[in-house]
């Protein structure tokens, strides 16, 4: 009992140094971290809530913008776990507040880093629930004007210096894949195509690929020289594809195909 008592004396000198004293109503729940109907307030609240403020183990303040005992029952009633309790007034709602972040996420201001809703340190020297909007020093007086001439004291623009980008460092460059072969010849006289290429100084061997005009493959082979001749079999096809690529044995890669559609 004594322990509890000495709780609800410390939460409410801490308060005291926060709030102003006519807003402050001190209650006990039973455990130790009150969520429960709060857990789900920054989604949906009721008109009359602030804002939650953490501000140490056990200790909670809750801002309540009609800070009534029946509203202070109501969150009372709807936490499942809790601590001790501080209740403060707020001037603005949280829904309130939730409206104007979101018409400063439609609009594009200039210099504007951060904004969110939470408990701001105000100049008159209480803390409350306000729109915390951060501005880069050099968009400073012009976007903050704007914005207090829009929403008044629900926002406080604070100054914030440049932005610093690390630019990620781009990755070394993996090994050059073979060049690309280049024909210096590919023709196709009655039954047979000859196919000549240039040599690719890293190049240990060659594939060649022959397809017909329909898709199907008619020859797979591997060479070592420069040049090859395909002799058709069976009925000449209205049309053929030919593709050479080049092996490079030290990086054991294969380069990009070449390609050459032949038509009668």
């Amino acid at each position: 009992m004594k322990k509890n008592v000495l709780k609800k004396l410390v939460a409410i000198a801490l308060a005291m140094t926060l709030l102003t004293p006519t807003s402050i109503v001190c209650a006990e729940t039973e455990e130790n971290w009150p969520l429960g109907i709060l857990a789900n307030w920054d989604k949906e609240a009721p008109d009359f809530y602030g804002n939650l403020e953490y501000v140490s183990d056990g200790f909670f303040i809750v801002y309540l913008k009609e800070n009534t005992k029946e509203n202070q029952q109501i969150v009372l009633d709807g936490i499942s776990q809790g601590s001790i309790v501080v209740f403060a007034t707020s001037a603005y709602s949280f829904n309130e507040l939730k409206v104007v972040k979101q018409e400063i996420d439609a609009k594009d201001y200039e210099g504007l880093v951060s904004w969110s809703v939470r408990i701001m340190n105000l100049s008159s020297g209480v803390r409350e629930p306000r729109v915390e909007v951060k501005i880069l020093t050099q968009n400073f007086e012009k976007t903050s004007k704007k914005l207090t001439e829009k929403y008044g004291d629900k926002i406080v623009a604070v100054p914030s210096g440049p932005i610093d980008l690390e630019v990620p460092s781009m990755p070394a460059p993996g090994p050059t894949v073979t060049n690309d072969v280049k024909f210096k010849s590919v023709k196709w006289e009655n039954k047979q195509i000859n196919i000549k290429w240039k040599k690719v100084s890293t190049a240990s061997k060659y594939k060649i690929c022959i397809f017909k005009k329909n898709g199907k493959k008619v020859l797979t082979k591997i060479t070592k020289k420069t040049k090859f001749t395909y002799r058709i079999k069976g009925k000449v096809a209205k049309g053929y594809k030919v593709k050479v690529k080049a092996y490079n044995k030290s990086m054991k890669l294969w380069g990009v195909w070449t390609v050459k559609n032949l038509k009668k």
